[in-house]
């Protein structure tokens, strides 16, 4: 098998460019977020990997990079990637999508249990108090020697 030619159309800086170090040494890697940066390495790319809010730089290097094979993007979304010849062409495209599909499920349940149980008040209550089946108001309430009667609200219907 002949050495990978991959394009990589993000910042010079991003994160996440230390995981291509994993690919085989003959990988050529090219990368860059402008279209300049690819005037050479265009011709003869195999796979374009294309980062997340670099506006049009794909379609812009496109027509230069006529033995691509495949086209990945870093987003799920692709509203700003496709244009018609990228729609057109019989190269693959594949996405994100999924991909952070389980920490914002989190995130959401997170948000919703933070509103519901009013975690914000127990954010300054001293650790020593908090135990582990405490609502955060009864917390507070012990800590201020005040017991208010509380009406929890239960989140085990509907859709989030």
């Amino acid at each position: 098998m002949r050495p990978l030619k991959l394009l990589v159309i993000t910042p010079p800086n991003a994160r996440h460019l230390s995981l291509l170090e994993k690919l085989p040494d003959s990988t050529t890697i090219t990368v860059g977020r402008h279209p300049d940066a690819f005037v050479a390495a265009a011709p003869e790319a195999d796979v374009i990997l294309n980062g997340m809010g670099v506006g049009d730089t794909l379609k812009q290097i496109w027509s230069s990079a006529p033995k691509v094979q495949w086209v990945h993007s870093l987003s799920a979304g692709l509203e700003s990637t496709l244009f018609p010849e990228l729609i057109e062409s019989p190269v693959p495209m594949t996405n994100a999508r999924g991909v952070f599909k389980r920490s914002l499920g989190e995130f959401a349940v997170s948000a919703v249990l933070y509103f519901a149980k009013d975690l914000r008040q127990a954010i300054n209550v001293p650790i020593g108090i908090i135990q582990a089946v405490d609502d955060p108001r009864i917390v507070l309430d012990k800590v201020k020697r005040d017991c208010a009667q509380i009406i929890m609200s239960e989140r085990s219907f509907g859709t989030l």
